[in-house]
């Protein structure tokens, strides 16, 4: 387990049942942070909610939010799709921007915990922490109700309107 112990290699594996090479891992990794950035109109989707909102009620939201800035993409074409999952998975909240360099981990740790220090960098133990935690998570959710995303995106549907249907089931 140890050997796949990381953000978007798990996410890699979870995708593709396969582990990447070194050179398609650092593509991948490269591709996914390429596709973090969300459109600015992103902050006034977000603060339309209610106060007291459930987060998942967000989060559910937030998936078909994306898929408007998408709605042109070609699910049938695998590089289309491959670029829908680069999307999809780059997207976090991003309000607080990481610095360029970290890991996807590491960046999601960044966001959480950086105070206004300037150089703020996250702990590598905590990151390795969060990856296995992750790994663990995404293998019980593969085992639940994350089979429904993986038999709706084989029935040719965009990932991130398969995301969504998974979120109600």
């Amino acid at each position: 387990m140890p050997s796949i112990v990381c953000g978007c290699q798990r996410d890699r594996y979870l995708i593709y049942s396969a582990l990447p090479t070194k050179d398609r891992y650092k593509m991948w990794e490269r591709e996914v942070m390429h596709h973090s950035v969300v459109h600015s109109d992103t902050k006034d989707f977000f603060r339309s909610f209610r106060y007291d909102t459930h987060p998942m009620a967000i989060f559910t939201s937030s998936f078909a939010y994306l898929g408007s800035y998408y709605a042109d993409a070609n699910p049938s074409l695998r590089g289309l799709m491959d670029q829908q999952i680069f999307r999809l998975i780059g997207k976090r909240h991003d309000f607080v921007i990481p610095p360029t360099g970290l890991s996807y981990t590491g960046a999601f740790l960044y966001m959480m915990d950086r105070q206004g220090q300037e150089d703020f960098k996250p702990h590598p133990v905590l990151g390795r922490a969060l990856d296995t935690l992750f790994l663990l998570h995404a293998d019980h959710e593969l085992n639940a109700s994350a089979t429904m995303v993986l038999q709706t995106v084989d029935n040719i549907l965009r990932p991130i309107a398969s995301r969504e249907i998974d979120m109600y089931v």
